[in-house]
Parts: C-alpha cells; sequence; structure tokens
C-alpha cells in the first residue's frame, strides 16, 4: 500500500469520526473550585467499568437539554466517578443516552426512557442529586487477512437512590458544596 492509500484511508476514518460526533461530557468542578450562588449545581457517582484503551475507555453520556438553550452531557468515568456539575438554572430534561468509543465518538444515540428526568427546575444556590449510576462497556476487536471486526457493547448495570452517603462523600470531597442546600432529583425515576 502506497504512502498517498495510507493516508486516504485514515482521512476517511478521520471524516466519518467527525460525522459521528464526539462527545463533550460536562467537567466536574475541582475540589478547591469557589463556587457560583447564581448557579445551579447537579452532582451524583457515576461509574463505568470498561476496559482502558490508550485513547481513553468507553463511556456512556446523559444528555440534558435545558428551556434556556443549554446542553450538559453527564459521563460515567472510571477516573473521577464522584462528579459535581455546574449548571446555569433552568428547567431542563434528560433527552438523550449517548454511547461513546475510547476516543470519545459517539458510536450510538438512544432516546431518554419514559422514566427520566423531566422538566425538573433547578434553582441557583442549590446542589441536586441524581443518583448513582453504575455502567459497563466491552470492546472486542478480531483481525481478519483484509479487514479488522470490532464490537462494543454498553449497559446501565445499576442506578441506586443513595442520596445521604454520596451527598456525605460530596461534602467531604467537594468542601465548598457542603455550604448549599441540596435536593434530590433523581436522573431515572425506577431503574432502567
Amino acid at each position: 500500500m502506497t504512502c498517498l492509500q495510507r493516508f486516504a484511508i485514515r482521512w476517511s476514518l478521520f471524516s466519518i469520526s467527525l460525522l459521528a460526533g464526539c462527545a463533550s461530557f460536562a467537567p466536574s468542578i475541582r475540589s478547591g473550585d469557589k463556587l457560583d450562588r447564581n448557579s445551579a449545581y447537579l452532582y451524583g457517582r457515576f461509574f463505568i467499568e470498561a476496559p482502558s484503551k490508550l485513547l481513553g475507555h468507553q463511556s456512556i453520556g446523559f444528555v440534558i437539554k435545558c428551556r434556556d438553550g443549554q446542553k450538559y452531557t453527564l459521563g460515567l468515568s472510571k477516573r473521577k466517578p464522584v462528579q459535581v456539575i455546574k449548571i446555569v438554572p433552568s428547567s431542563c430534561s434528560l433527552t438523550e443516552i449517548v454511547f461513546t468509543a475510547p476516543d470519545g465518538t459517539i458510536e450510538r444515540r438512544r432516546r431518554s426512557p419514559a422514566s427520566a428526568l423531566k422538566n425538573s427546575d433547578f434553582a441557583p444556590g442549590v446542589a441536586y442529586y441524581l443518583g448513582d449510576i453504575d455502567g459497563e462497556a466491552t470492546f472486542e476487536w478480531t483481525p481478519h487477512a483484509f479487514s479488522n471486526e470490532y464490537q462494543s457493547q454498553w449497559g446501565i448495570k445499576r442506578i441506586d437512590d443513595n442520596y445521604e452517603a454520596t451527598t456525605k462523600v460530596v461534602h467531604r470531597l467537594f468542601p465548598s458544596v457542603a455550604t448549599l442546600p441540596t435536593e434530590e432529583r433523581m436522573l431515572f425515576d425506577q431503574p432502567e
């Protein structure tokens, strides 16, 4: 294979990944960050068990769209499962679930189930517990003579309501959040 052919194949793969889109997970605040009393905060334990790859790991993201036009994707993480996400106060709904490859490329999308958070008002100066969500992902790659075959799978293992215990952990890891009132606002009414 010539250098030009290899470049063409790489460019094609790169173009396809751009069309598929990448998940841009909302970042968690850091432990010592000062809080903005004009913002609302979403928190919980969002963990995924997935094999580590060179570029990262597969994940599952929960897309929350708000009436003010803002969109936040809460991503399950191996390294930092306890997260606190800063948002602009608004009325928001869980609208979609995305499933990503290790490089962040969205491989699948699914509309949110009927039990998902709908039209929930998030007020400034309040921290909202969304639940403890454990997911899992697998990736299998099989090389063949003229092509490669791969298969990815994702799943939600557990959705728990551990409001009091997780709130205590958040207060320990993010001391500034302990100064805010908290409310329970589960991302899902019942396990999926």
